[in-house]
């Protein structure tokens, strides 16, 4: 088994995806956060593209959190099995962990009224047509039918983040996401590490 280090701010954001799909399979990986003990200042010269979140494996940094993402998913039996299915996982997690995650974290980062109402009409706008896409894209327990992928672990992970975004209705409208969440929420290995994992501002 390769030797797994992912670097990162101390707190969810772009890292928590992969670090939730290391959970899910139970493999062991070092959790190392940037802080006053590992300025992210002095690391960054030597991270790929000067960014985080970064993914090492056996000593390789690698960055891009959602190659990174797609690598884990691969290594780990959390993807497709054939490359209609890979297709339909990369489309459904990367429309979460960008085209979502992109609006919500503006919303809960904008501190001007004017700037926070315009992601709103933008939220209001976008939200419903992805949602009803996704919740339609649904084919059994999970997005690819009994077989747990990256893509239900996304919607998951990211379903705390629509839970908390002011003024809008997270999953209640959409029966096939809500249930995904709900199985997700049931596996020992994903219970476990939300239960042990650290609170953090974001």
């Amino acid at each position: 088994m390769p030797q797994y280090k992912v670097l990162y701010f101390d707190g969810k954001g772009r890292a928590e995806l992969m670090r939730l799909v290391l959970a899910t399979k139970e493999v062991k990986y070092e959790d190392i956060r940037f802080g006053e003990k590992l300025p992210f200042a002095e690391m960054k010269p030597k991270l790929p593209f000067g960014m985080a979140p970064v993914l090492e494996v056996d000593g390789k940094k690698h960055g891009s959190s959602q190659a990174c993402v797609r690598y884990l998913a691969k290594k780990l039996d959390l993807h497709g099995s054939t490359d209609e299915e890979c297709f339909k996982v990369d489309m459904i997690t990367e429309c979460i962990t960008e085209d979502v995650c992109f609006l919500l974290m503006q919303s809960m980062m904008t501190k001007i009224d004017e700037q926070r109402n315009n992601v709103y009409a933008q939220i209001d706008r976008k939200f419903p047509g992805i949602f009803t896409g996704l919740n339609n894209m649904v084919d059994g327990p999970y997005f690819l039918g009994d077989k747990l992928t990256v893509a239900d672990l996304a919607l998951y992970q990211y379903s705390e983040d629509l839970r908390k975004a002011e003024k809008y209705k997270a999953l209640s409208d959409y029966p096939n996401l809500l249930k995904i969440c709900e199985n997700v929420s049931e596996v020992p290995s994903v219970k476990s590490y939300i239960a042990s994992r650290k609170p953090t501002p974001f």
